[in-house]
């Protein structure tokens, strides 16, 4: 019994190591096989036959092509297939945006057109993350939206504080932080992604009017959603085309000027202050 056993391991190894090489025949046989001699005329080969080993030789006249470690080659090519599934990713980007919301009701005429042109701006943003199979990924996002504008000649009375007159600017930072979803779609070079999740956002506006100055505060739960093209440039280097949409309000705000301090909720949608953007941006993606 003993000795069956050794037998038959020393078959299934034999059989395991007999299969590295691969002979085709002009008639289209497949022979897995152990080359051991490529002679100028012929080829010897060893090969496993009803669990015996055999030796053998066949003339190149009658092999139509043959190829030393074809089996080894295709498994270390799917064993990294396999590995190269799962891939690290960082993009970095920036572009120009634009607020949808609309001007509020409560915003004076003569300010209107100040409030519209502080909807304009710029982001600037990055994500890591890992692609876990082919086609899907997780990871996190941040971007930082800003805009900024000035209007002189501004008189500004506020009850119990004062009037102050000169120049008025306001100096907008919106932030945006937490977990992305991507999905993709590879073709060739080109890379189309789908990304979005939800996520940590807040609002700062500094305002200023001759010696006075407000800080309004307030955050919330935001969303995103962005769309993009990615073009390899070298192996791990993409560059990025991306058009993405950032969501969220905000109901409720911290007020502290160098006067007082002071919170509020916003009772009305139309008071609520709107964060919703387009982004264009455009970036670059590496691959690791």
């Amino acid at each position: 019994m003993k000795t069956y056993f050794t037998t038959l391991l020393f078959l299934i190894i034999s059989l395991g190591l007999l299969s590295q090489d691969l002979i085709v025949t002009e008639n289209n046989d497949s022979i897995k096989c152990n080359i051991n001699q490529e002679g100028f005329e012929q080829i010897a080969f060893t090969y496993a036959s009803n669990k015996v080993v055999r030796d053998s030789v066949l003339p190149k006249s009658k092999i139509k092509t043959f190829e030393l470690g074809y089996y080894h080659n295709i498994a270390s090519a799917n064993t990294k297939t396999n590995k190269d599934t799962v891939k690290f990713t960082a993009r970095f980007y920036g572009g120009i945006s634009r607020q949808t919301s609309e001007v509020s009701e409560y915003t004076p005429d003569e300010f209107k057109s100040y409030v519209e042109e502080l909807k304009k701006g710029y982001h600037l943003g990055g994500d890591i993350g890992i692609f876990f199979s082919e086609n899907a990924g997780i990871g996190i996002h941040a971007s930082r939206f800003q805009s900024s504008n000035s209007m002189d000649g501004v008189e500004l009375s506020i009850e119990d504080v004062g009037t102050f007159y000169g120049t008025m600017s306001d100096h907008i930072t919106i932030l945006y932080l937490g977990p992305q979803f991507y999905i993709k779609s590879k073709y060739e070079q080109v890379w189309a992604i789908v990304s979005g999740g939800f996520g940590y956002t807040s609002y700062e506006d500094i305002a200023k009017v001759d010696t006075f100055e407000l800080t309004t505060t307030g955050e919330n739960i935001g969303f995103n959603l962005s769309l993009g093209l990615d073009i390899e440039l070298l192996e791990n280097l993409f560059l990025g085309a991306h058009i993405g949409f950032v969501g969220g309000t905000i109901s409720s705000v911290e007020i502290e000027s160098n006067e007082y301090t002071d919170s509020y909720t916003f009772e009305e949608d139309e008071e609520k202050i709107g964060l919703s953007r387009i982004d264009f941006s455009a970036g670059l993606r590496i691959i690791l």
